[in-house]
Order: C-alpha cells, then sequence, then structure tokens
C-alpha cells in the first residue's frame, strides 16, 4: 500500500528502512526515502506504520508472541 503518493513510498518501503537502516522517525525517513516532505498528508500513516515495526521489534526482542 502507497504511504506517501508525493515520492511513492510504500508500506514494504519503510519496513525495509526500519529493518535494514534502522530508521526511527519521521526525520529518517525524509532522509532514507524523500517520504513525508512535500504535502504532509501521509505523515500520520507513516508514522503508524513507524510504530508498528518498533512495536514488532521490541516483541521480537523480548521473546514473546505476537497476539
Amino acid at each position: 500500500m502507497y504511504i506517501c503518493i508525493c515520492s511513492g513510498v510504500t508500506e514494504s518501503d519503510i519496513k525495509r528502512c526500519v529493518e535494514e537502516k534502522g530508521i526511527e522517525d519521521i526525520k529518517g525517513l525524509k532522509a532514507e526515502l524523500g517520504a513525508c516532505d512535500q504535502c504532509g498528508k501521509c505523515v500520520p500513516e507513516a508514522r503508524r506504520v513507524l510504530n508498528t515495526c518498533h512495536r514488532q521489534t521490541m516483541i521480537e526482542k523480548s521473546g514473546l508472541k505476537a497476539a
């Protein structure tokens, strides 16, 4: 699913950046992908994807299973 139409950034692109490059915030997405850098309408959804990725990473590191 496209998250940032202006820059053509998908949810998969964001997840890949988090996993491979350790991107932690919107500023990092702007620098790495150019996402959230034009109209700004994608910022809430991009933040949701980031939070979901970080939550999943914390669950995996803790050894717990996701519900």
